[in-house]
């Protein structure tokens, strides 16, 4: 067992303390929803645009959602993106994954989980993040 210990010190510890309970209870739900709302903005048009080659009746690029919808439940805050199924999406589930006469479309399966997205999206995510940190650190 380590006989050792160490301590951080710093002049201003209660001040960074109320910023980071603030910042956990405020900010970073509001960082948050709007890091989820840019992600909304980023994903929605990529598959509009995938969707548009495959419109026979348009059931299903009008099931598109294009509003961003932020729900919080507890510690979790989600955003639904993509098709509705009920009202008239379910072909976007056969269109990107394929059946077995037909073969999927990649590039609308990688509007939504394709790697570029996924680091997309992680980008706008992060970045929301920090503002919001560096905000509250800075006294903002």
């Amino acid at each position: 067992m380590a006989n050792k210990l160490i301590f951080m010190q710093t002049p201003n510890m209660k001040k960074l303390l109320t910023q980071f309970e603030e910042l956990s209870s405020k900010g970073l739900q509001e960082a948050i929803k709007g890091a989820l709302i840019e992600s909304h903005k980023y994903i929605t048009p990529l598959l509009r645009q995938q969707i548009e080659k495959h419109r026979q009746t348009g059931r299903t690029e009008n099931s598109l959602d294009e509003i961003p919808r932020v729900t919080v439940e507890g510690n979790k805050i989600s955003m639904p993106v993509g098709f509705h199924i009920s009202q008239g999406g379910l072909p976007s589930i056969f269109l990107m994954y394929g059946t077995p006469k037909m073969p999927p479309d990649t590039a609308l399966y990688n509007a939504v989980f394709g790697d570029e997205t996924k680091r997309e999206i992680a980008k706008i995510q992060r970045e929301y993040v920090k503002r919001a940190m560096q905000k509250y650190l800075n006294g903002g």
